[in-house]
């Protein structure tokens, strides 16, 4: 069961109590990885990589088109860093390159997790995914765009990034495997 932490300073002291040299900062698109990063980076000394910095751009997806070569390469060259990016474990799992310890951040807002309806199916993600893109089908024709329009096709050769991070989490579950969760507090604007 992982440490669960709602402040900066609480998820400091057990990462710095467990002396982790390696470590690694997952959660949804948006969740704040690259900030607590930069705020660890500071406490620690660790250097900071980003997995988007290893991504191929515009490929329409992730995992896929990590330039794996390079990031291995960064991986095994620093014996302390803290590595941020979506679709952690399985970017590891596929480089081949385990870390000391994994957080998970969790946007919270009102006491509940902004991005559970993304990452959490209790009907199956493919049910999941099979009701967004009705509905994605349907605000499409509610707001005129052309169904015969090839940009608009529901053919794709790769999934989107947010199916892609659908099924990351329903596969690797980073949401309840991470030793520590860190419920971050989601500021509206």
């Amino acid at each position: 069961m992982p440490d669960v932490c709602a402040d900066f300073e609480s998820l400091r002291r057990i990462v710095q109590a467990a002396g982790w040299r390696r470590i690694g900062i997952d959660g949804a698109d948006g969740a704040g990885k690259s900030h607590l990063a930069r705020q660890l980076s500071e406490v620690l000394g660790y250097p900071v990589l980003d997995l988007d910095d290893y991504l191929f751009k515009n490929q329409g997806g992730f995992v896929p088109f990590i330039d794996y070569p390079a990031l291995v390469a960064a991986l095994k060259s620093m014996p302390e860093m803290i590595l941020s990016g979506v679709c952690m474990r399985e970017v590891l799992a596929n480089a081949g390159s385990p870390l000391d310890a994994h957080i998970y951040i969790k946007r919270m807002r009102h006491g509940l997790w902004s991005d559970e309806h993304a990452c959490v199916f209790p009907d199956g993600v493919e049910a999941t995914i099979e009701t967004l893109s009705r509905q994605t089908a349907l605000l499409s024709r509610f707001m005129d765009e052309r169904p015969d329009d090839p940009s608009q096709s529901s053919e794709r050769s790769e999934p989107d990034l947010s199916e892609e991070l659908m099924r990351y989490h329903d596969q690797y579950e980073p949401h309840e495997t991470a030793d520590i969760i860190y419920e971050r507090l989601d500021h509206v604007g």
